[in-house]
C-alpha cells in the first residue's frame, strides 16, 4: 500500500469586497451591520461642554471600549443633508467622515479589512 503526502495547499483569497457597496448594506441592514462588528470596538465621544473658572467652554474625547452585543444599530445616513467623505488609510483601513450641514453632526467610523471583507473598529461621535 502507497501513501501519497502533498504539502497542504492554501487558497489564496483573491476577493476583495467592494467598500462602497460593503458601506451601503451595512447603513441599510442592521442584521449584516451586526454581523460585520469587531468582537469589541473603540468608541469615542465628546464630553458635553465644560465651562472652566473664566466661563469658557471646552469638550473632552471619551475613549472606551464596548463588546460587540453591547453595540447600538447605528444609521450613519439618517439625514439628507448629511455629507460622506470616505479616506483609504491603508491597503486595510478605511475611514468614513460624516458631516451634517447645520446640524452638528461629526462621526468618524473606522474600518479594517480582514480575510477580503469590511468590519467596523472605531465609532467616534464629536460634538462640532
Amino acid at each position: 500500500m502507497f501513501f501519497l503526502f502533498l504539502p497542504a495547499v492554501s487558497m489564496a483569497q483573491d476577493y476583495e469586497e467592494d467598500f462602497e457597496f460593503f458601506l451601503n448594506r451595512f447603513d441599510q441592514n442592521s442584521s449584516f451591520q451586526f454581523s460585520r462588528l469587531r468582537d469589541s470596538i473603540t468608541v469615542e465621544y465628546s464630553s458635553d461642554i465644560i465651562l472652566d473658572e473664566e466661563g469658557n467652554g471646552h469638550t473632552e474625547n471619551r475613549t472606551f471600549k464596548i463588546a460587540r452585543i453591547d453595540w447600538k444599530i447605528k444609521r450613519i445616513d439618517s439625514q439628507k443633508n448629511n455629507s460622506w467623505k470616505i479616506q483609504k488609510l491603508s491597503a486595510d483601513k478605511m475611514t468614513l467622515t460624516v458631516v451634517g450641514r447645520q446640524s452638528g453632526v461629526f462621526v468618524v467610523l473606522d474600518f479594517v479589512l480582514i480575510n477580503g471583507l469590511w468590519f467596523l473598529e472605531k465609532y467616534a461621535d464629536y460634538t462640532v
